[in-house]
């Protein structure tokens, strides 16, 4: 049986309040090549305060749909989003939109704490303006070479 997030969220807010974590395998491919759709999972806490940067928080945007993207800033409006393959920010996220942030996650079968030195120098990696303007650049040739449009 597949059921959505949105017919499970009431268990997980539950499962955090009495447990404090809970563990689940999130789909889509906005998080690669972090997390593996499927395949890898994610375990989250309840938040405890204001995100920082690079905190990976799983939220419900605007539009009612459940996302797990990374923090890359904040401005007036709240927080500043992305998922590591992503080319585009969302913007506008609070913390009242915030169910839970990962404290660790599993890849490929092992397990890594958001506290990890390594996972830390991937976030700046994959994060940096450098490393976005060069998948930018890919997929405008990409697209090039697929006969699409470049804007």
């Amino acid at each position: 049986m597949k059921v959505t997030l949105e017919e499970i969220l009431p268990v997980i807010e539950e499962i955090l309040e009495r447990e404090g974590e809970v563990t689940f395998t999130p789909n889509g491919n906005s998080m690669r090549p972090m997390l593996i759709s499927g395949r890898d999972t994610v375990t989250l806490k309840k938040n405890d305060g204001p995100l920082k940067k690079y905190d990976l928080p799983l939220y419900r945007n605007s539009y009612g749909k459940f996302i797990l993207h990374r923090v890359i800033g904040r401005n007036r409006a709240g927080y500043i989003m992305r998922g590591d393959n992503l080319l585009y920010k969302e913007y506008g996220i609070v913390d009242d939109d915030i169910i839970g942030k990962v404290v660790r996650f599993t890849h490929s079968g092992k397990e890594y704490s958001v506290n990890n030195f390594a996972y830390k120098i991937y976030c700046v990696l994959r994060n940096n303006a450098l490393t976005v303007l060069l998948r930018r650049v890919k997929l405008k040739i990409k697209m090039l070479f697929k006969g699409g449009k470049v804007r």
